[in-house]
Parts: C-alpha cells; structure tokens; sequence
C-alpha cells in the first residue's frame, strides 16, 4: 500500500489563503458561540458588599477574541496515487518537455482513439486478474487447487 506524502503548507500561506476564501465568501465566517449562563452574568443582578456598596453587573460590549480553529490548524498539502498523475502531467507541460497538443490529444483522442474506452478496458482487465488471483488464493488457502480449478 502506498501511503501519501503530506507536505506541511507553511502558515502564512494557509493564512492568507484562508482569510482570501472567507472573502470571497467561499468560506463560512466564524461566529463565536454564545455565553453560556454559568458564564456570563445576569445583567441585572446586582451584589451587596460587606460595606453595604451595591456592585451591579453589565454585559460586556466588547467582543472575545477566540482562536479560529482552520487558522490554529496545521494544513498538508498530500500527494498521492490521485494527485501525482496531475502534478507529473503539470511538470511535463511547465518544462515543455511535451507540448500542450499532445496532453489535449491525450484526453480527447484522436483518429478514432478514445481514452476513455482505453481507461475502461484496462480497469475491466485489472479487475479480472485480481479476481482471479483471488480465487486462487482462496482455493490455495482450501487445498482445493486442482480440484475446483
């Protein structure tokens, strides 16, 4: 099995980035909870001290500052089995090692040649080998070999 490689992003881009998309309205702005009522005091609660001074409580008008949880996050940028075929497709195309009509005639197809019929053939194929590599194995593991085969 082959496990992503997870770059980590560094956090003035995931920063920027962040706050661009909250923008844009691509992300949802946080809204900080509210109070709960253990935590916050009746407003019109007043106290008597010793001294017989009356200390009344207010709301505070001033908004609490909690941590934004995407800004606090560490973001990866992960390269696995479905991103490296674009990233090496992106590489190829940057260098000009190949021109941009091949990639085009790659996804498209000429002359006849589809792709995607392509694509679908061979994941037809790979899924028979496997499951026929299956059956044999479970027959290998039955000691049925040469009999069910």
């Amino acid at each position: 099995m082959v496990f992503p490689i997870r770059i980590p992003l560094p956090r003035i881009l995931t920063k920027t980035l962040i706050v661009t998309a909250r923008k844009a309205r691509i992300l949802s702005i946080p809204t900080s909870p509210p109070p709960s009522s253990q935590d916050a005091p009746d407003p019109n609660h007043t106290l008597t001290s010793p001294t017989s001074r009356t200390v009344s409580f207010s709301p505070s008008s001033e908004p609490t500052a909690e941590p934004d949880e995407l800004l606090e996050k560490r973001h990866h940028f992960s390269i696995d089995l479905s991103t490296a075929p674009v990233i090496g497709v992106l590489l190829l195309l940057a260098s000009t090692s190949i021109p941009g009509g091949v990639v085009r005639t790659g996804i498209v197809g000429s002359g006849g040649v589809k792709p995607y019929d392509i694509m679908t053939l061979f994941i037809s194929l790979v899924s028979f080998a496997y499951t026929s590599d299956l059956l044999i194995w479970t027959d290998l593991a039955d000691g049925l070999l040469g009999m069910a085969v």
